[in-house]
C-alpha cells in the first residue's frame, strides 16, 4: 500500500530525525525536497512523497569552481516507469499502466493519449493558479501513472526564486510550461501510436484557458513548395 504524507508528518519525522550534530545540515534540505511534492499533492496533482534526504559529506567540484555536496533522494512512486522508459517496457507492461487511466477518464475519451492530455494539462492549470512553476516538465519527469516528479527546480510563493538572473528569466518560463506540456503529450499518443488530432489537443488547451495562438508560426506554404 503507498505510504500517505502530510505536512504534519514530515515535521514530526524531523523532530524524531535521529542524528549526529555533525549532520544537523541534512535537515534544512529534508524539509525543502519533501515539503515542494507535498504541498503540490495537496492541490490534487499526482506525485512522488519524499522519505527521506541523505546529504553525503564530500565535495564535488563543478566546472563553475563552486563546490557542492550531493545528496541521495528515497522517494515512493506509484509507478517506477517514466514515460521516457517506454523502450524499456514491455508492450504488456505499457498497456497495464494505461489500462488504469481509465479511473481518470472525466471526459469519455476514446483516446489514452486524450485521457493522459486531460491529467496533465489539468495539472498545469492547478499549477499556475497558485504560481508554482515546476520547471522541468517533461517525458522523463512524468510516470506512466501520470505523477508529476522532480520538484528540486520548481519555484512557488512558499519557495521563490532567490536569484536575480532566475527572476529575470521568470515570466517566460511559465508560457514555456504549456508547450513542454504538448511535447509530453505527443510523446505519448507516438508511443501507444495513437493518431493525435491537434485540433483536439488545442481545444482541451483552451478549455483549460491557455492561449495557444500566441504560439501560431504562420507559414507561406506555397514559398515552401517552390510556386
Amino acid at each position: 500500500m503507498r505510504k500517505r504524507f502530510t505536512l504534519s508528518s514530515v515535521l514530526k519525522s524531523l523532530v524524531n530525525f535521529k542524528r549526529k550534530a555533525d549532520d544537523r545540515h541534512n535537515v534544512l534540505p529534508l524539509v525543502e525536497y519533501t515539503c515542494k511534492p507535498l504541498l503540490v499533492y495537496a492541490l490534487g496533482i499526482k506525485t512522488n512523497h519524499m522519505e527521506y534526504v541523505l546529504e553525503l559529506d564530500v565535495e564535488l567540484a563543478l566546472p563553475n569552481g563552486h563546490k557542492v555536496k550531493p545528496c541521495l533522494l528515497q522517494y515512493d512512486v506509484e509507478c517506477p516507469y517514466r514515460i521516457c522508459d517506454a523502450a524499456f517496457m514491455t508492450h504488456e507492461q505499457i498497456q497495464a499502466e494505461v489500462a488504469k487511466w481509465e479511473q481518470m477518464n472525466e471526459r469519455g475519451y476514446k483516446k489514452y493519449h486524450m485521457i493522459a492530455a486531460n491529467v496533465l494539462v489539468r495539472n498545469l492549470r492547478i499549477l499556475h493558479d497558485h504560481n508554482i512553476l515546476h520547471n522541468a516538465i517533461s517525458e522523463q519527469n512524468y510516470t506512466w501513472a501520470l505523477e508529476l516528479l522532480d520538484f528540486e527546480l520548481a519555484c512557488s510563493p512558499a519557495h521563490p526564486y532567490t536569484s536575480e538572473d532566475d527572476m529575470r528569466h521568470l515570466k517566460n518560463l511559465f508560457p514555456r510550461e504549456i508547450i513542454q506540456t504538448y511535447v509530453v503529450i505527443n510523446y505519448i499518443a507516438g508511443v501507444l501510436r495513437e493518431e493525435i488530432d491537434f485540433a483536439d489537443v488545442d481545444a482541451l488547451f483552451a478549455d483549460y484557458g491557455f492561449d495557444l495562438k500566441q504560439y501560431e508560426v504562420k507559414i507561406d506554404r506555397n514559398r515552401m513548395v517552390g510556386k
